[in-house]
């Protein structure tokens, strides 16, 4: 299944909302790839409701679409929840009212080189992931961090991400109470510090060669 190419603006709800509450055997391999999505509360949502039939959305792919002025109140520009083995990548997220990409309960997730510039609250904001990668993206100027994970992430790598303009005191990148993951490589600049920078903590983690690009960034802290 592939929707792409269309020019979606000023809906009510969202601009593609794929949701697999009726289907009966698992829906796979689909791509949402290529729109131009303005003016909608969530610009992209992909959501499986696991509990209520035997079929589960897998493998879906979310690259190369452009996204403005979403306006949701507390979820995302992106929103995916409950989905296995999703690509969330090349995407360019502009003036997003909250989160530019919001994730629940996931795992085989991978974020990359995705494009957010100003959101209300966060930039990618994960809860209750698994097995996943967010890397080489870059998000410019957030009013809360940039990047959080928290309820537990397992094996989760944050890596090679660009991060610009946090808020004046607001740590950058959160990745709370987690196990196995990593926080490395990434570089952050802002023209107004923070105590921290980067806060990891939970078990077997590593926070490695993150890099200051200016003299506001605070420091990396694993507590």
């Amino acid at each position: 299944v592939q929707i792409h190419h269309n020019v979606i603006r000023n809906c009510n709800s969202h601009g593609v909302y794929l949701l697999d509450e009726y289907a009966d055997t698992s829906a796979t391999a689909i791509n949402i790839d290529k729109n131009q999505i303005s003016g909608t509360p969530i610009g992209i949502q992909a959501t499986s409701t696991i509990a209520k039939n035997a079929g589960t959305s897998r493998a879906v792919r979310i690259t190369g679409n452009t996204i403005r002025d979403a306006s949701h109140a507390s979820l995302g520009a992106i929103y995916v929840t409950r989905i296995v083995g999703v690509t969330i990548e090349g995407n360019e997220i502009y003036n997003a009212t909250y989160d530019g990409i919001r994730l629940t309960t996931l795992s085989g997730l991978r974020v990359a080189g995705n494009r957010i510039h100003t959101c209300g609250h966060r930039g990618i904001h994960g809860d209750a992931v698994t097995d996943s990668t967010v890397t080489d993206n870059t998000i410019d100027t957030t009013v809360a961090a940039a990047i959080l994970f928290q309820s537990s992430p397992v094996r989760v790598t944050c890596d090679r991400n660009h991060i610009r303009n946090v808020a004046s005191g607001v740590v950058s990148v959160f990745m709370t109470s987690g196990d196995y993951c990593t926080v490395n490589d990434n570089d952050f600049y802002r023209a107004s510090s923070a105590t921290y920078e980067v806060v990891h903590s939970g078990t077997n983690r590593q926070t490695l060669r993150n890099v200051a690009l200016s003299a506001g960034v605070g420091t990396f802290y694993e507590p």
